[in-house]
């Protein structure tokens, strides 16, 4: 706890001098239990997991309100890649940034979010190391998360909107709003087609509604997306949305 006050309080410099400021040991202590230090890494995971979980679970079993998992990525970036740092840092890749439009280095990171009824908790951040596909690490969060009391969504952009990770949600209990873009390809009642052609046969009276720049539409069951590493489809439910 010292470490994260000192953290908040002063800042990290990658030094450990601060920490002593607000811990009974010396400093060299601190350090020697950051580098040589041995615990658990899952069970620390766990402790705030089953705590968030519980809290929103509570919250949901009240108010009667849906759960939402909100799943999302994000770059930090580093300003010099790893061959010309001084102290170059682990673990920092070159990932694809959609917001800058091209190849950024740092360290990617899956965030996963729990709301309910307003209420928004930091469930868990995942570092993407390219070791497992971050499509298998948000699979992985679903598996591990209990079915809410009451029905509930999984939210997402476009690379998440993808059969497997919708099966694995359903399976708990969350349907899934997500992304889509134009030229992925449908299978509604069987009959392969485009978002973008499918979208031009939408009707606000096909339970579909404007929202800013993008048409919502709810698939009850028979929208289908193809099935991974298959020639196969698969049915999902859910709420879709494209430009």
């Amino acid at each position: 706890m010292a470490i994260l006050i000192s953290v908040f309080s002063l800042g990290y410099h990658g030094k450990t001098i601060g920490f002593e400021k607000y811990s009974p040991c010396h400093r060299t202590t601190v350090a020697h239990f950051l580098n040589k230090g041995k615990w658990d890494d899952a069970t620390l995971e766990d402790i705030p997991k089953s705590t968030v979980i519980q809290f929103i679970y509570k919250e949901a079993w009240q108010s009667r309100k849906p759960v939402f998992c909100i799943v999302d990525d994000t770059i930090s970036s580093k300003a010099k890649p790893s061959s010309r740092a001084l102290h170059p840092i682990e673990d920092a890749y070159f990932h694809q940034s959609h917001l800058k439009g091209k190849q950024d280095y740092g360290h990617q990171a899956v965030a996963v979010m729990l709301s309910c009824n307003g209420i928004v908790l930091n469930y868990a951040i995942v570092m993407y190391d390219k070791s497992k596909s971050k499509v298998k690490i948000v699979q992985d969060i679903a598996d591990e998360l209990p079915v809410p009391p009451v029905v509930s969504y999984f939210l997402c952009d476009s690379w998440y909107t993808c059969g497997s990770i919708m099966d694995a949600f359903i399976k708990k209990g969350f349907y899934t709003i997500g992304a889509l873009k134009t030229n992925r390809v449908l299978y509604p009642c069987g009959i392969k087609q485009k978002v973008s052609e499918f979208a031009l046969h939408l009707r606000n009276t096909d339970r579909c509604a404007e929202v800013r720049r993008f048409r919502l539409f709810h698939a009850p069951l028979p929208l289908s997306l193809p099935a991974e590493g298959t020639g196969g489809t698969e049915s999902h439910g859910g709420t879709v949305n494209g430009r």
